[in-house]
């Protein structure tokens, strides 16, 4: 019987693809174009286009509620995903979703992401 190898995670946009496949395709379809009722399309999602990438990433990590919008359009709430990502996989799939959708070119770095961690935790004892 053959021993079944770990998985090596794939960094950079290869590794944000996956990620993406992993965790967000389900709901926000393979080409982020959204579900209607419930979630919104990425590609066109100004969080993709912003030159900062703290809204995005706060998204990821806390998730967000559950929204109506007028002509009954809705959108389901969005879970959080801090306790599925490390740091350095958060940053690869906010750098190749914002590339791949916002065409922008900096890269979101694991130091970001672990500060913008860090300040939701500390806005949560707060």
């Amino acid at each position: 019987m053959r021993a079944r190898r770990r998985r090596r995670h794939r960094g950079g946009a290869a590794g944000g693809r996956a990620s993406y496949a992993g965790l967000c395709a389900g709901c926000h379809g393979g080409a982020g174009e959204g579900i209607p009722h419930v979630s919104v399309p990425l590609r066109t999602n100004t969080a993709m286009r912003v030159a900062g990438a703290g809204g995005l990433l706060r998204a990821i990590l806390v998730g967000l509620p559950a929204q109506r919008f007028p002509g009954n359009e809705r959108m389901e709430a969005m879970p959080p995903f801090a306790a599925l990502i490390d740091d350095a996989a958060l940053a690869d799939l906010a750098t190749w979703m914002r590339a791949e959708w916002g065409g922008q070119g900096q890269a979101v770095t694991p130091d970001e992401v672990a500060r913008q961690r860090a300040g939701l935790r500390a806005d949560a004892s707060h």
